[in-house]
């Protein structure tokens, strides 16, 4: 399980697990069909360095929501 979770963290771009957070995305990932390597490989696409509205909308919500989470860093682990 630990080797999962650790795979987990570092696809979602997480310095350590968050089962609710990854719970939340495999959730809605499911609901929407989302295909899931294109979802994780965007989420690693982005980093702090991107300039504001240079990325997808929803990656821009993330980005906007990471700070206020420990857990969550933009940069690759």
């Amino acid at each position: 399980m630990e080797a999962y979770t650790g795979r987990m963290a570092r696809k979602m771009g997480l310095t350590k697990y968050d089962r609710e957070l990854a719970v939340g995305l495999v959730t809605l990932m499911y609901e929407d069909k989302a295909d899931f390597t294109n979802t994780f490989r965007a989420l690693a696409s982005v980093s702090d360095g991107d300039a504001p509205g240079s990325i997808p909308a929803p990656l821009e919500e993330v980005r906007e929501w990471a700070p206020s989470h420990a857990s969550v860093s933009l940069t690759p682990c």
